[in-house]
């Protein structure tokens, strides 16, 4: 689900006032205005890194997908009249995703199948060219931010969770400023459980954002990295 960044700032605002009751409500809505912007320009930066994919790799993709769907029109064109009956709905969610306004009750078993047989084939072969279009020598995307390794290279492993590693460091420079106390977390001796406040006010920021990632993972991250600058 995509929340737009006005309500962002709606969603934390709550949170905010939980955790750091001294906050007047006017204090409460400016920090809650700033943190959405980070998040929103964090969202936007996680999804531009998500997207540093090597071309080569992106041709190899689409042209797969291009393949699939051809095999799927060779599995089509083998079903005989109890499966062409069949092929109502699925033509009718095509035509509905493409705006197109065809009754389908009009149309015979065959010509079901061969219509939905059309449109995929047409779809193969626009994925074909498609693919064949990759600029496979192209750069990374943040070739135009500077030059250097760490300009060129690409994504080769599992996405990194900006959003969520961000909103965690924002929340302990939040914690740092208005609890005054060290953002840490807690492990229970006897359950071996994560706690504490800081972890809590994580954890709330995370379910109000709808940030799919472990609160824990990136609060013990954030709190490192807090204690590796206070050294420095």
């Amino acid at each position: 689900m995509t929340i737009r960044p006005e309500d962002r700032a709606r969603l934390i605002e709550p949170v905010l006032s939980k955790h750091f009751p001294e906050l007047t409500p006017e204090q409460a809505k400016s920090r809650a205005k700033a943190f959405a912007d980070d998040a929103s320009f964090n969202l936007a930066f996680e999804r531009m890194d998500h997207a540093n994919t090597d071309p080569k790799k992106d041709q190899e993709h689409i042209l797969k997908a291009s393949a699939n769907i051809q095999r799927a029109v060779g599995h089509l064109q083998q079903t005989g009249w109890q499966g062409q009956k069949q092929l109502s709905a699925p033509l009718e969610d095509l035509n509905s995703l493409l705006g197109v306004q065809v009754s389908t009750a009009l149309l015979s078993p065959h010509d079901l199948r061969q219509a939905l047989l059309d449109i995929l084939t047409n779809l193969a072969g626009s994925l074909r060219i498609a693919g064949r279009n990759v600029e496979t020598e192209s750069g990374s995307i943040y070739a135009g931010f500077g030059t250097g390794a760490e300009f060129e290279g690409f994504n080769s492993t599992k996405p990194r969770k900006l959003l969520a590693k961000y909103a965690a460091r924002d929340c302990a420079e939040l914690f740092i400023e208005l609890a005054d106390a060290e953002p840490k977390v807690n492990t229970s001796y006897s359950s071996k459980e994560a706690h504490g406040p800081f972890l809590d006010l994580v954890k709330d920021v995370f379910e109000a954002l709808g940030i799919d990632a472990s609160a824990e993972t990136h609060a013990r991250v954030a709190s490192k990295d807090f204690r590796q600058r206070k050294s420095e």
